[in-house]
């Protein structure tokens, strides 16, 4: 038996010469593709849009992930800062505001929620679902500045319906409730 064992150094060449052919061939079909008088125009067009599109698209996903990560970093600065400055005591009117601020992502209607605050103590009250009050006394004892709570909340399932303008009765006791319970402390 006569074996004939074909070198390497004969097999790619031949490989190097198919490979361009191919290739050859297949850069004539897209040139053809392309160059067609009757629909190539069409064509060359709707590849320049898309081209144009995913460049787009890439830019702003690029951009807006670079505006998230700032922002990121601009909050974690902003934690490290507010860890670092010395806890000066917030004026009265301050601490209300930002209390008021907090209740209106905690509560469904934040406009029946009255807030008195004295030197960190806060008096909350006013007309606010049971199911809230809870939720209401957490947010607010987590404002910076809060150094105490006191519930003096009128618990009901619905509030009334004159709850919505922000005008009851009750509220006009509460006000003088609220000194009192100030002058206490």
């Amino acid at each position: 038996m006569n074996t004939k064992f074909v070198e390497t150094e004969e097999i790619v060449p031949n490989l190097l010469k198919a490979f361009g052919f191919v290739a050859a061939a297949g850069a004539g079909v897209g040139l053809m593709y392309f160059l067609d008088p009757t629909r190539g125009n069409a064509r060359r067009a709707l590849v320049r849009d898309r081209t144009a599109k995913f460049a787009r698209e890439g830019t702003e996903a690029i951009e807006k992930r670079m505006r998230d990560l700032e922002h990121r970093v601009e909050g974690v600065f902003a934690e490290l800062r507010h860890q670092f400055e010395c806890e000066t005591p917030v004026n009265d009117s301050k601490l209300e505001a930002r209390i008021h601020t907090k209740l209106g992502r905690v509560t469904t209607n934040p406009r029946t929620i009255r807030i008195m605050a004295l030197s960190g103590n806060v008096i909350a009250g006013g007309f606010a679902p049971e199911v809230e009050v809870a939720e209401i006394l957490k947010a607010i004892a987590k404002v910076p500045g809060v150094k105490s709570v006191e519930s003096r909340f009128v618990r009901e399932v619905t509030p009334p319906a004159k709850a919505a303008t922000g005008v009851f009765t009750p509220l006009v006791a509460f006000g003088s409730d609220m000194a009192a319970a100030i002058s206490k402390h």
